[in-house]
């Protein structure tokens, strides 16, 4: 396990122990969103330092730089590791349904900006769309399972698509 924002955070060895789980479980327990993240360059650092072959799950919104993201899966492909992908998404992100106007709060640079949804949504739709396009065929060529998951479904139906991915 990693956490991270800029840097890696919390990180926890791989173990063969059921007790993993509890410390796993406490360090994202711990760990609160705040400040800005940099997906693909704590990817690059935590790909430095794996000196064996492992199976590496990817948990994130993947809301950042989907380039960058990209480069650093295909890094770790070409160094022989296992790379599964599970995007993590509320459904407001992808539909931006919301009505009337709206300030919009940076989680991570605290900006703000007012605008009328409707204004926005199409444009907003479309661009979310190609990234997920983006994300879904670079995974596909890098032969990197990928699967997007959202908030509003029941979490067995989610723990289900993510365990189809693993053969």
């Amino acid at each position: 396990l990693v956490t991270f924002d800029t840097e890696p955070g919390a990180v926890l060895p791989p173990r063969q122990s059921l007790a993993q789980l509890e410390l796993i479980d406490s360090a994202l327990a711990a760990r609160a969103p705040a400040g800005e993240t940099d997906l693909g360059a704590v990817l690059g650092r935590v790909g430095s330092r794996l000196a064996r072959r492992s199976l590496l799950v990817l948990v994130s919104d993947l809301l950042g730089d989907p380039v960058r993201v990209l480069e650093a899966v295909k890094a770790f492909r070409a160094r022989k590791h296992d790379v599964l992908v599970v995007q993590v998404l509320d459904p407001t992100e992808r539909d931006l349904d919301l009505e009337g106007p709206v300030r919009f709060e940076g989680l991570e640079d605290g900006g703000r900006l007012l605008c009328d949804v409707a204004v926005v949504r199409d444009a907003y739709r479309e661009a979310f769309e190609r990234q997920l396009k983006l994300y879904e065929s670079g995974f596909h060529q890098s032969v990197v399972p990928y699967t997007a998951v959202y908030t509003d479904q029941p979490a067995i139906r989610s723990v289900h698509r993510v365990l189809s991915m693993v053969r």
